[in-house]
């Protein structure tokens, strides 16, 4: 006999955010898709070429004619599918299977933005998704989005032991290089400083000010060079020029982290 029950069939419980398939998207969803392949492949347009990638950038932003905005801003109301759009690009950017419930045919928009996801998989690295509303207020978002990177191109490198290869070597440099600016980036806006100053003498607080301060004049030229370096490196085709993709969910839930991570990624 089936327990008696009084729930309404009608009811069900809200699924959690997540990819799916491109024909099931809502008009605005799609559209919100498209607009994004359209701005990273731009974003693409602007990578050196595999000759100026193989050696280290000639670092001058506020000369650099090429410079642009990479950020990208997805809004809409709680619950219009902001996520369930940021997934959906997430896994159709690293997955090489199809993108439609019913694939499209030949000489259609779907299948033009299907070859343009196709394409953009060779250039873009996708991290690990940054959720704003769980990240703690004290989180250093740049030492958040090194740490991304080292998981996802160095998950089992052991930084003690040297490799032999030539290219095991490369890559051995590459990570430790990726650490020692981690460190940096901790002491440049993780540091203690300010609450230390009683305890030091002037001459060794000026000495740590200047250090700090040497480390975050640095830091943009630093950060440009370790990551070309680190994805050069750790490749399978190093001579492509690649994109690296951060996905930063539940924005509005903690503008004030936001605006740091905007600051630090401009």
């Amino acid at each position: 006999m089936k327990p008696e029950t009084t729930a309404n069939p009608k009811l069900r419980l809200r699924g959690e955010a997540r990819s799916v398939w491109l024909d099931t998207l809502t008009a605005d969803q799609q559209r919100a898709f498209e607009v994004l392949i359209d701005l990273i492949t731009a974003a693409t347009l602007d990578l050196p070429g595999e000759e100026e990638w193989r050696s280290d950038p000639t670092f001058d932003r506020g000369l650099d004619e090429r410079s642009t905005s990479r950020v990208l801003l997805l809004g809409g109301g709680r619950g219009s599918g902001k996520t369930t759009v940021a997934s959906t690009l997430q896994k159709a950017l690293t997955s090489a299977g199809t993108l439609y419930e019913h694939e499209p045919k030949d000489e259609t928009p779907e299948h033009h933005l299907k070859t343009a996801v196709d394409h953009l998989r060779s250039k873009v690295i996708v991290l690990e998704p940054l959720s704003l509303e769980e990240t703690p207020s004290e989180t250093n978002v740049l030492a958040a989005l090194l740490a991304r990177i080292e998981q996802l191109l160095f998950p089992n490198l052991t930084y003690e032991d040297t490799p032999s290869t030539a290219g095991g070597q490369r890559q051995h440099a590459a990570v430790l290089e990726l650490l020692r600016l981690q460190t940096d980036v901790a002491i440049a806006w993780s540091g203690n400083l300010s609450e230390r100053k009683g305890e030091l003498d002037p001459d060794n607080y000026a000495m740590e000010e200047l250090r700090v301060e040497r480390v975050r004049l640095q830091l943009r030229k630093r950060f440009s060079t370790v990551l070309r370096r680190t994805a050069r490196d750790s490749l399978d085709h190093p001579t492509k020029p690649v994109l690296f993709l951060l996905i930063v969910d539940d924005a509005d839930v903690n503008p004030g982290k936001l605006m740091d991570l905007l600051e630090r990624l401009r």
